[in-house]
């Protein structure tokens, strides 16, 4: 009996290290993919605007609007407040087939959820903006 229990422990401690083995191996391979993650695999290089910016207008070009020019179509003009109002309009014709109660509810859930947001950081510069409108 004892060269049985002396069996059974041996592959008990076979199963616990192989075990621990596999656990160490995944979690080695979690770590790494965490780390892949949370390194940048895209790079943006910065153009020449000289070189990227055709002119072909008599007038000369800012260094402001070369800026945004460079940045091509690779930006959105972020808005300075959020227009509340018109949101507010979007949603009436959505909830005029609902319930009153329900309707109202929504209408001042949204209402509340519009409070509280508050406007995107600015994507722009303030010179950007005022050649974006110039063009």
């Amino acid at each position: 009996m004892s060269s049985e229990n002396g069996y059974t422990e041996r592959r008990l401690r076979r199963s616990q290290y192989s075990e621990h083995l596999l656990e160490k191996s995944a979690t080695a391979r979690q770590a790494s993919q965490f780390d892949s993650l949370s390194t940048p695999k895209v790079t943006t290089t910065l153009l020449n605007p000289d070189w990227t910016i055709i002119n072909l207008l008599e007038e000369n070009v800012s260094e402001a609007a070369k800026s945004m020019l460079s940045k091509r179509l690779n930006f959105a003009p972020a808005p300075s407040i959020i227009p509340y109002q018109d949101c507010i309009r979007a949603i009436k014709p959505a909830i005029r087939s609902l319930l009153q109660e329900s309707a109202e509810d929504i209408h001042s859930k949204i209402a509340l959820a519009l409070k509280k947001v508050t406007p995107p950081e600015p994507n722009l510069s303030r010179d950007e903006k005022a050649a974006l409108k110039e063009l």
